[in-house]
This record gives structure tokens, C-alpha cells and sequence, in this order.
């Protein structure tokens, strides 16, 4: 298919305990929708150049407990009205031999877009774990807190145009942390001891936010 799930235009939409993979496009995108609901997916495998494993433009659905690995964009949100989904708990990899470029990128040519970006784990990406860029006409506003983001190639969280703080991260191990961001005085740089990304008793990222 060329892609494995769109929806366009919905009022209310749930798309829970699905895999989505190996669609020629994109595996999930929704457009100029509302209220939706995008939960524990397992969404994978979409790796030519541009494709994105979950699509989230011009709406602002709530994102959770999703895993996302060897997509070349982990999520996309972009703005053109306003763009404020919910991210919260996704694990976004790319495996030994897949390919994972971007792991949330979130863009506006034209209106805004300000997701809430809490507690995920993205790791192991070719380029950027969380990319902000914004057009001449656009608003990218993002709140990043809580996010683990390691072993990125190039960078962990990079505001190429934009307003972000991001505070209270562990951003360890990438080429670079932090690019063109006004990080906040509570993100730590260590490793997160997460075998299988699950947390290990002596973690340094365990109680180290309010």
C-alpha cells in the first residue's frame, strides 16, 4: 500500500494495537483531523527517503506508548493551521540494519506548530533526534522535557529555526547534544543504562526530575 492508515478530516478517530509496516509511503498519516487517539502501534519499516512513520499534519491528536523503529522520519508534525499533538512514551530506534534518519521532526512553513514532546526514548538515528524548523511564515513552538536521546549521529536536539527550551533530557552520546537551543539548567548528559529501553535499577535518569 502506499501507506498503511490515513485519515483525513476526522472529528474523532482510534488507532490502537496495530502494526503498520512496509507500506510503500508512509505508515500512518492523519491530516486536518481532531481528538484523535494513536496509541501503543508498533509501526515500522518505512525507509525510502521521506517516508514517515507517523504523519501528523494540521492536527493535534495524542500520540502514546507508540514503538517506532527503521521509519526514515520516527513522527512528523506540521503546522499549517495549528499542529499541538500530544507525544508522550514512544520508543523511536533504528535497528542494526535498518535505516532511521529522523527521529521526531517537527516543521511549519505556515501557521504553528507547538507539540508537547514528554517522555519518549529515541535512539540510535543517522541524523537528528528531534529536529524544529520553521518557514518565513511559520511558528514552531515545541515543550521538550523528559525525553531520553542518545547515540544520534549527527545531533540529539536541534533548533534549526524555532523557539525551544528543552529541559529536564538526558541527551548523551550524540555527535552533538544541543544545536542553536537555549537549553534549559536541568538536562543531564549520561548514559541511561536502559537495556531493551527499559530503565536498569541504577540509572542516572531515575528520580532525576520533579
Amino acid at each position: 500500500n502506499q501507506r498503511g492508515i490515513g485519515i483525513i478530516s476526522s472529528s474523532a478517530f482510534k488507532i490502537r494495537f496495530c502494526e503498520i509496516y512496509s507500506n510503500t509511503n508512509d505508515g500512518l498519516y492523519a491530516e486536518s483531523s481532531t481528538d484523535g487517539d494513536i496509541y501503543r502501534n508498533t509501526i515500522h519499516t518505512h525507509q525510502t527517503t521521506h517516508n514517515i512513520g507517523i504523519g501528523v499534519f494540521y492536527c493535534s491528536p495524542q500520540i502514546k506508548r507508540n514503538k517506532l523503529y527503521d521509519n526514515y522520519t520516527g513522527i512528523k508534525v506540521m503546522g499549517g493551521s495549528t499542529a499541538s499533538p500530544d507525544i508522550r512514551n514512544n520508543v523511536i530506534y533504528r535497528t542494526s540494519t535498518g535505516v532511521m534518519v529522523h527521529g521526531i521532526w517537527v516543521y511549519a512553513d505556515s501557521g504553528e506548530a507547538s507539540p508537547t514532546i514528554y517522555h519518549n526514548t529515541i535512539d540510535n538515528v543517522s541524523n537528528w533526534g528531534i529536529i524544529l524548523y520553521q518557514g518565513s511564515s511559520g511558528v514552531v513552538q515545541p515543550l521538550i522535557k523528559y525525553n531520553i536521546v542518545t547515540n544520534c549521529q549527527n545531533y540529539g536536539i536541534y533548533c534549526g529555526s524555532g523557539v525551544a527550551a528543552p529541559d529536564y533530557n538526558n541527551v548523551w552520546g550524540n555527535g552533538t547534544n544541543f544545536e542553536y537551543c537555549s537549553a534549559g539548567d536541568n538536562n543531564i548528559s549520561h548514559d541511561p543504562k536502559y537495556g531493551s529501553y527499559t530503565l536498569q535499577s541504577d540509572s542516572p535518569c531515575i528520580n532525576a526530575i520533579p
